[in-house]
C-alpha cells in the first residue's frame, strides 16, 4: 500500500508536512473468531491525508503544532446485536473523518513544564447502514477533545528527577453504538 510524506523547512523554526497514507486489512473470518458474529467480512480499507505545521522557538523551550487531516474508511466492523444473537456484527459501507487538531508545549521554568491540546473531529458514516446511521458521528469519536497537563521535577537532592505531574483531559458527548 502507497505511503507518502514530505516536510519543507521555511526556516529552523518552521517545518510543513504532509502525508498520504492508504491501507488495507483483512477482517478476522467469524468462524475462527466467534461464529455467532457473522461474516464472512470484507477487508477493512482506508487512506488518510494530512498536512500540518510544526514550530519550535526559544532554543526547543517552546513548541506548537498544528494539523488538518481526512481519514476515509470502508467495511469497518459495528456490533449489531439482535433479540436472538447478541455477538451479531455488520459492515458498515464508508466512513470519513476529518478535523485539526492543536497542540503546544512549553518550559516554564527548568523543571517546570506544560502542555495544552485540542482536536475537533467530524466522524461521519458517509454510505451504506441505514438512514438512520447516515451523516451520524460515528461510535466512540468525540467531536471535540481537549487537555492541559503541567510536570514539575525536583531539581535537586535526594528526589532529583522525581516529579509530579497534573492534568486535566475534556471529551465531548459521544455516541457508544449505531443505535444512539
Amino acid at each position: 500500500m502507497p505511503r507518502f510524506g514530505a516536510v519543507y523547512t521555511i526556516n529552523p523554526q518552521i517545518n510543513l508536512y504532509g502525508t498520504y497514507v492508504k491501507g488495507y486489512n483483512p477482517q478476522t473470518a467469524s468462524a475462527l473468531a466467534n461464529p455467532n458474529a457473522g461474516g464472512p467480512f470484507d477487508p477493512l480499507e482506508n487512506d488518510m491525508t494530512e498536512f500540518g505545521l510544526k514550530t519550535a522557538w526559544l532554543d526547543g523551550k517552546l513548541q506548537a503544532s498544528t494539523a488538518i487531516y481526512q481519514i476515509n474508511q470502508k467495511n469497518t466492523l459495528y456490533p449489531a446485536p439482535t433479540a436472538d444473537n447478541a455477538d451479531l456484527m455488520e459492515q458498515i459501507g464508508k466512513e470519513r473523518s476529518k478535523g485539526i487538531e492543536f497542540d503546544i508545549q512549553g518550559q516554564i521554568l527548568p523543571h517546570w513544564s506544560v502542555i495544552a491540546s485540542y482536536a475537533y473531529n467530524d466522524a461521519k458514516i458517509t454510505e451504506g447502514g441505514n438512514n438512520e446511521e447516515l451523516n451520524r458521528q460515528k461510535p466512540n469519536a468525540p467531536q471535540n477533545t481537549a487537555n492541559i497537563w503541567t510536570r514539575f521535577s525536583i531539581p535537586s537532592g535526594k528526589a532529583k528527577g522525581l516529579g509530579i505531574g497534573v492534568g486535566a483531559n475534556y471529551v465531548d458527548k459521544r455516541n457508544l453504538s449505531l443505535n444512539q
